[in-house]
């Protein structure tokens, strides 16, 4: 098993992560070159995978809201077809995902304007909308509507 043969020098390994986040392969040489390290880069690699995978997820911060009470607004990227007559088709992705069972809603839509989002988000049930990368009038409320 791969771990057997890093358990002396994971201490090192975590503390490099910790304090620089360093690449595996830099890590690899230097516990080779400077501790005497006799196992494989993939060796390394696999258990620098698996520790910056941790460390992400305990800084992301996931929430459940109650149904029907929050949900997130985001518009995705716009995207340009052409028919094989060179009509061309652009439209914008708009998602909405809900806190509470995180199912996702999406549309196609031909803009991103304020009219539009009214129109969709009135048929929404949610009591809040979270606001991401849409921009709206300074005298609306950027984060809840």
């Amino acid at each position: 098993m791969y771990t057997l043969i890093l358990d002396d020098f994971k201490f090192i390994i975590d503390k490099v992560l910790n304090e620089a986040n360093a690449p595996a392969t830099g890590i690899y040489y230097m516990i080779k070159e400077k501790y005497g390290f006799k196992g494989s880069y993939s060796t390394v690699k696999r258990y620098v995978t698996t520790v910056k995978e941790n460390i992400i997820n305990d800084l992301t911060i996931r929430f459940n809201t109650i149904p029907g009470y929050q949900a997130q607004v985001d518009w995705k990227e716009t995207i340009t077809l052409y028919s094989i007559t060179n009509e061309k088709y652009t439209f914008n992705i708009f998602l909405i995902v809900l806190g509470c069972s995180r199912m996702k809603y999406i549309e196609l839509t031909e803009d991103r304007s304020q009219l539009r989002f009214n129109n969709i988000s009135n048929n929404l049930t949610p009591k809040q909308i979270r606001i991401k990368m849409f921009i709206m009038p300074k005298s609306i409320n950027a984060f809840f509507l």
